[in-house]
């Protein structure tokens, strides 16, 4: 767009034009204008151009007038495409494509799809690509970007949308292991920001290596249902995220309970009458550890057999509580063992009360 004050006496302006200062030449590039000023509708693209205007009555035309330049603006620019988040650490990054004619970009954001309203969030970002360094913690982000030139400003990109990551998490504490039968059962406190769990385990201190046992466990708690039999295992935990894995728990460690046997039987049972009772005598169980015996009283060889009396360890009893002239059949068991079971039953022997 060209203006420039009215001149005394002149009918009409002419207009020269060149790419270069200094270069307008001697042949206009429009002629016939009646007003002050000028657009130029098809100027020589993404460059300077440069102007000079004359004042013309009748055949008479003036001296160039002092020479002007503009460069034309591009129009505004199409919206950004292929707009991408990624949430990393404690922040989120941006790319995008380039817009045709763009000079910098504006970012938009909202915490709800479509949210992001007409204010920008951050204006004039040069380059394809942005780093939020201090998104809306614990939530997902959501975004949009525009181009801009001095001609305006685009639609809006497509939306895209990441949640930043929490930092990895610290080590796990209290961990605790505990022997059973046949298995080893870990539990320890949870980790914040954690959202599993890695095992690691060795069969010496400090030996669990730099390779899970496990990997992915959830909850507080894992049951080692194949360890090493017969000597201690060693365990240490880390707590995982989308960010990394911790260092290691507290080490704990536990040997697996071999498998739970009854003892054996009470051996040489004997009945006899002892006035209007019964006292029933037997070889203690060859088992170690047994805890109590069991007396059972039957009025058939076939049974069933009735528990009568549970007994600290023992090697007699007297049944005071038959009838007379009965025939009675009795068996003994012992109990024992690391799960506390009861062995079979001894061999029958029968008595007859007077």
């Amino acid at each position: 767009m060209l203006s420039w004050s009215a001149v005394a006496n002149a009918t009409t302006y002419s207009v020269y034009r060149a790419s270069t200062s200094g270069g307008e030449g001697t042949t206009p590039y429009r002629t016939g204008i009646a007003a002050t000023s000028f657009a130029d509708t098809a100027p020589i693209a993404s460059v300077p151009n440069y102007y000079q205007v004359t004042a013309v009555n009748g055949a008479v035309e003036s001296a160039k007038s002092n020479e002007a330049s503009a460069t034309p603006q591009p129009p505004p620019p199409p919206a950004p495409t292929g707009l991408q988040a990624t949430g990393q650490v404690g922040q989120i990054t941006l790319s995008w494509s380039a817009a045709a004619n763009a000079t910098a970009y504006n970012v938009y954001r909202a915490t709800t799809s479509g949210g992001e309203g007409a204010t920008p969030y951050r204006t004039g970002v040069s380059g394809l690509s942005f780093t939020d360094t201090t998104p809306v913690a614990g939530v997902t982000n959501y975004y949009q970007v525009t181009a801009v030139n001095g001609s305006g400003e685009s639609a809006k990109s497509n939306e895209a949308s990441a949640a930043p990551q929490a930092p990895p998490p610290p080590a796990p504490t209290g961990l605790q292991a505990t022997g059973q039968v046949g298995q080893i059962a870990l539990s320890w406190s949870a980790a914040p920001n954690a959202t599993t769990y890695n095992i690691y385990r060795g069969t010496t201190s400090g030996g669990e290596g730099a390779t899970p046992y496990r990997t992915g466990v959830s909850g507080l708690s894992f049951t080692d249902t194949t360890p090493v039999a017969g000597v201690t295992n060693y365990y240490q935990v880390t707590a995982v995220n989308g960010s990394g894995e911790s260092a290691k728990s507290n080490e704990a460690n536990a040997t697996p309970q071999a498998a739970a046997t009854p003892p054996a039987a009470p051996t040489n049972v004997a009945a006899t009458p002892v006035g209007a009772n019964i006292k029933i005598t037997w070889t203690q169980s060859s088992s170690a550890g047994v805890t109590a015996n069991k007396v059972y009283r039957a009025t058939s060889s076939a049974g069933p057999f009735t528990l009568i009396a549970t007994l600290t360890p023992t090697t007699s009893y007297v049944d005071n509580t038959v009838a007379k002239k009965t025939v009675y059949y009795y068996q003994v068991t012992a109990v024992g063992g690391n799960a506390a079971l009861e062995s079979t039953s001894s061999a029958s022997v029968t008595v007859t009360t007077k």
